[in-house]
């Protein structure tokens, strides 16, 4: 779960652009920083979740009531490559009045049904 985590905001940072590409000061404004342990594993479980069982096009959400931490995974665009299965996800969070909204593309191999962050290719970035 923590390299799930620590993938995605590593991957996150590198989305920016020119200086801000290493510099990950922005994290500080943003909801997941106050995510505890319990919220990282709802978080972590509703992507799975999503990824594995949503349709493009429906929302999937999520709650901590105990935290008020909340959010919306929703994929999508799904496409097959020639050795893999690939989906495009919007990502909503939301904790202490802040909010974000980020969208990753995930892949896993034919073989292994384990959901990696991927680059996205050019042709896929602008795909509805």
């Amino acid at each position: 779960m923590k390299k799930f985590l620590l993938t995605c905001l590593i991957v996150a940072g590198f989305m920016t652009t020119g200086a801000e590409a290493f510099n990950l000061r922005w994290l500080n404004y943003s909801p997941v920083r106050y995510y505890n342990e319990e919220d990282w594993s709802l978080y972590n479980s509703a992507v799975q979740n999503a990824l594995n069982n949503q349709p493009d096009g429906k929302t999937l959400e999520w709650k901590n009531p105990k935290t008020g931490a909340a959010g919306k995974v929703t994929p999508v665009k799904t496409y097959e490559t020639s050795k893999r299965t690939c989906r495009k996800v919007r990502i909503y969070n939301s904790i202490r009045g802040l909010s974000g909204e980020s969208v990753f593309f995930f892949c896993r191999s034919r073989e292994n049904e384990e959901w990696l962050l991927a680059e996205p290719k050019a042709k896929t970035q602008n795909a509805p």
